[in-house]
């Protein structure tokens, strides 16, 4: 086989499906306000100081910066008018979203706490909710999970997973066009099979498939990997046809090209779920002040992101931000008292929000001490409480899962989920 193939009609199809293996078929109940859910995860790198906004803390213990405590539609806030966006999102959408503060990371390292956060458990491995609620519920689609931030996990469900990564380098792979150019000096010819060089092509992965089958999967975990690959092939061929809508090779995605392309893959049944980096830069040991700028980026994008959830209809006829749970989160928050360089270091509790269709919105769940410290809470009610549970990644990982229609118990079977996340 040609050692250019690579870049080239079958195989960048292939190579696609390697991004982007969609999971064995499953029936998906029909879209609506009651059935399943899709997911939009939108990742703030860095950690999010929540003193600034959805965690007021007005007392002398903890560093914050001027404002006034409020409660916006239900939601205790931390507002100042050089935050108009913030206050803002929740004048708009406070009723549909529910604050989630007092997560326990337990971890003060960005990658560790990213995937905690975003998976639920600590190490390596396993798949972020984005890839657990694309695979169960999106197996049908060409890519159940499409990330197009920078921090996802998929683990073992990278069958139905689908990076654009960092410089659209998927379109290289769906786009003949824009393939990348041979390397200097290499002046062997492109390869382009004809249909018929296609098909032969599929035999033999095909054939390969069926060995590895008799020879090492024949059930279990293996068994279930390489039904995915198989399952993957014609998805990824659908994909292909899609290819325009990722845009031109090359190009770096802002918070808006993102939703733009997320609400379009989730409007057209491209994908099920959705991951958004919005580019800000959270990482304040340097002058914390410049939280409050950042954070107004973050709520303005939210709220763009839900005008257009709100103004897409979905295939029953409702609007997209019927179907579907926004949750927007960051892997940590900072510490209580600014340091020497007038910034803030890394705090091992994270808050979060989720917003839209079946929340429980207009309130805050889970709580901090005065000292930012995570307060016990009731899973059921979400009120802090003496008698309660430190509230975990993995209970509001089990949260969303329960709340989107996801078998949350398949994926935590010792978990008690965040069951105030519900309306």
């Amino acid at each position: 086989m040609p050692s250019t193939l690579q870049r080239r009609s079958f195989l960048a199809s292939l190579a696609a499906c390697g991004l982007v293996l969609a999971g064995p078929a499953r029936r998906r109940a029909s879209a609506g306000t009651s059935g399943p859910r899709r997911l939009v995860l939108v990742f703030a790198n860095g950690g999010l100081d929540t003193s600034y906004s959805i965690d007021p803390k007005g007392g002398t213990d903890i560093d914050v910066p001027s404002g006034t405590e409020e409660v916006v539609q239900g939601i205790p806030l931390w507002t100042d008018p050089t935050r108009p966006n913030t206050r803002a999102f929740f004048e708009a959408h406070g009723a549909r979203t529910c604050v989630v503060n007092g997560i326990a990371v337990r971890s003060i390292s960005h990658p560790e706490c990213t995937r905690r956060m975003l998976t639920g458990r600590p190490g390596s491995g396993n798949p972020d909710i984005g890839a657990i609620v694309g695979h169960t519920l999106g197996a049908e689609l060409p890519m159940g999970y499409l990330i197009l931030g920078t921090s996802g996990f998929s683990g073992p469900l990278a069958a139905s997973t689908g990076r654009v990564g960092q410089t659209n380098q998927i379109v290289a792979l769906l786009d003949d066009d824009q393939g990348y150019p041979p390397m200097a000096g290499d002046d062997t010819p492109a390869f382009v099979p004809s249909s018929a060089e296609n098909d032969r092509i599929r035999e033999f992965v095909l054939a390969g498939v069926d060995r590895e089958r008799a020879v090492r999967a024949a059930a279990g975990f293996n068994r279930a990997r390489i039904d995915d690959f198989e399952a993957s092939l014609g998805r990824g061929d659908d994909l292909r046809a899609r290819a325009d809508d990722f845009g031109k090779a090359g190009l770096s995605r802002t918070f808006d090209q993102q939703i733009e392309i997320a609400v379009q893959m989730l409007s057209a049944g491209v994908a099920w779920s959705v991951n958004i980096d919005p580019g800000v830069a959270l990482d304040t040991h340097d002058l914390n002040e410049q939280q409050g700028p950042q954070q107004e980026v973050l709520f303005a994008g939210i709220t763009e992101l839900l005008a257009a959830l709100a103004a897409t209809e979905s295939e029953s006829g409702a609007s997209l931000l019927d179907e579907t749970v926004v949750v927007v989160m960051s892997e940590m928050s900072r510490t209580p008292k600014l340091n020497a360089a007038l910034g803030k270091d890394h705090w091992p509790v994270a808050s979060a929000m989720v917003i839209g269709a079946g929340v429980a919105g207009g309130r805050a769940v889970g709580g901090t001490s005065d000292l930012g410290d995570a307060l016990t809470v009731d899973l059921e009610s979400g009120e802090t409480t003496e008698g309660g549970v430190t509230l975990g990644p993995a209970n509001f990982a089990a949260g969303i899962l329960e709340l989107v229609g996801a078998d949350a118990q398949s994926f935590f079977p010792d978990v008690e989920a965040l069951h105030a996340l519900r309306s």
